[in-house]
This record gives structure tokens, C-alpha cells and sequence, in this order.
């Protein structure tokens, strides 16, 4: 992970939320309130939620990609796109062989290789 740019979101089918580790490319931040403010790691440990807000992402297409309710969790080493909260704004996706296929209105917006059982994906942060 050492030498993994700090643009990189990596796409994710087991998480249940987008999380980014820096506040670069957010917007409309709010704080957590409740059961927001903590969330629970695959380790059965907790990291602080630090903030709730949205990213935006321009692709190298020029697609822009809003991900809504991103967790700010400034303790967590990766950022991290959900694929289960995409399908909610209308997203559907396509894993075939090493590669991964994401589509917005049925228009490919993102293709990339399997990479460590996540989808390695390097974007530019508006």
C-alpha cells in the first residue's frame, strides 16, 4: 500500500459504506449523530467518524461521480467505494474474469482490473 497515490478509491462488494480518509474532493459536510459516529471494521474494531459528506470525482472520461453519505474516517488506510450503496442511485455493475465494469444510465463510466480482491481505481478528486 506504500506506494498507492493518494487519488486512489478502491471498489469494494463486502463494505456497506464509501469511506475516505482525507477531506479531498468533499462537500456538504455534516457531523454523525448517533450510531453514525463509529463504525465497525471486518477486525471487529471501531474507527471514529469524523465527518458524513459527499465526494465528487471526475474521471479520466470526464464522467463526474457524486458519492453520497461518504464516511470522513481519518484513521482507515484506504478510501473506499461500495458497490452496494451504488446500485441505490442507480449504478449496475459487471465483474467478468479480472475485470470490473461500472455502469451509470447503461453507459460504462469505469473499467478496471481485479487487484487483491478489490478493484484498484485511480481517480482525479474535483
Amino acid at each position: 500500500m506504500a506506494s498507492v497515490s493518494i487519488n486512489t478509491w478502491w471498489i469494494d462488494s463486502g463494505s456497506t459504506i464509501h469511506i475516505a480518509n482525507s477531506l479531498q474532493g468533499m462537500q456538504n459536510l455534516i457531523k454523525p449523530v448517533g450510531s453514525e459516529q463509529r463504525i465497525l471494521l471486518g477486525n471487529k474494531l471501531g474507527s471514529h467518524v469524523e465527518a458524513i459528506e459527499t465526494c465528487i470525482l471526475t474521471l479520466s472520461s470526464g464522467f463526474i461521480w457524486k458519492l453520497e453519505m461518504t464516511f470522513y474516517v481519518l484513521s482507515f488506510p484506504q478510501k473506499l467505494i461500495t458497490i452496494s450503496r451504488l446500485t441505490t442511485f442507480g449504478y449496475s455493475f459487471n465483474f467478468k474474469d479480472v475485470f470490473f465494469y461500472l455502469f451509470y444510465n447503461f453507459e460504462c463510466v469505469v473499467n478496471d482490473t481485479l487487484s487483491d480482491s478489490l478493484h484498484l481505481s485511480t481517480y482525479n478528486i474535483s
